[in-house]
This record gives structure tokens, C-alpha cells and sequence, in this order.
């Protein structure tokens, strides 16, 4: 969907109408569609990065933890987070960004098939959880419900 600001200026001698394009500027400038990817692996993180940016969004990605808690300084909206990375465990990210931003929406993401992972995450703070191998579609359903939530509970 474009949106689209027609801007009239006055003339003295006519009115000069001017359609701007402003979606591309307002999607990458606004932080409730920014998402700060986190994976320890280079071709999670560039296959997530491609197909959010095709979806709209615009995402920041973190190889590390420690990378990834200077990239909240960013502010975005949703955090894809690795659980098993190499520096930092994904649950001790959690916690580090729940305590920092609390509103800030945290899908961890494991390729671990046990079932008490993902309960501890959601214990931890996390607002979701999906399995590797990553269904695209499904993620794109649980990333627009996230940002959706989110954006409804800061409306007064």
C-alpha cells in the first residue's frame, strides 16, 4: 500500500500540485517496523535479513550478543533471537533486553527440539518461539501479529 502526500503550493499566477511517494521513507524511518535479527550463523541471519527486507521491514542484524545489546540502542520494535550463540546463551539476551526495553517484542528462535526450552524462554519474558527450520511464512504471520499487539497497546 503507497501513501501518497499531494502538497499544494500558491502562486501567484497558478496552484502547483506535487504528489510525494512518502511510504519508503516513513517504513524505514519508523521504529515500529524495525527488527534487530540475532544469529551466530551468517546464513540464518542474511536468509532473514532478504526476506524481511522484501516484506518491508527494515532490519538490523547482531552476529553476537554482545553486538546485539549495542544494536537495541537502535530501538527496534521486534528482536529475533538466537538461543544458542557462541558468546552470550539467547536466554541471558533475553533477560538483558526485557530489563532494558521492556515492551520491546522477542521471538526466540532455536533449532533445538525440545519443548523446555521454549517454555523457559516464554518464562524468561520471550513473546514467542519457533523451530529450525525456519517456515518463512509462518514467521512473517507471528512477526506482523507481534508488531500489530504492540502497536495496538501503545494507543491510548
Amino acid at each position: 500500500m503507497a501513501i501518497k502526500i499531494i502538497k499544494l503550493w500558491e502562486n501567484p499566477s497558478k496552484k502547483i500540485r506535487q504528489s510525494v511517494d512518502v511510504t519508503e521513507r516513513l517504513w524505514q524511518y519508523s521504529p515500529m517496523h524495525r527488527i534487530l535479527v540475532i544469529d551466530d550463523e551468517e546464513s540464518i541471519r542474511g536468509l532473514l535479513k532478504s526476506f524481511l527486507e522484501k516484506k518491508g521491514y527494515e532490519v538490523i542484524c547482531a552476529s553476537s550478543g554482545v553486538e546485539a545489546l549495542e544494536e537495541m540502542e537502535k530501538k527496534p520494535a521486534l528482536v529475533l533471537l538466537d538461543i544458542l550463540m557462541s558468546d552470550i546463551h539467547g536466554l541471558q539476551v533475553l533477560r538483558r533486553i526485557k530489563e532494558r526495553e521492556p515492551s520491546t517484542a522477542v521471538i526466540m528462535v532455536t533449532g533445538l527440539t525440545d519443548d523446555a526450552i521454549g517454555a523457559e524462554s516464554l518464562h524468561q519474558g520471550a513473546d514467542d518461539f519457533i523451530t529450525k527450520p525456519i517456515d518463512l511464512h509462518h514467521l512473517h504471520n507471528v512477526i506482523a501479529f507481534h508488531i500489530q499487539r504492540n502497536k495496538t497497546e501503545e494507543q491510548p
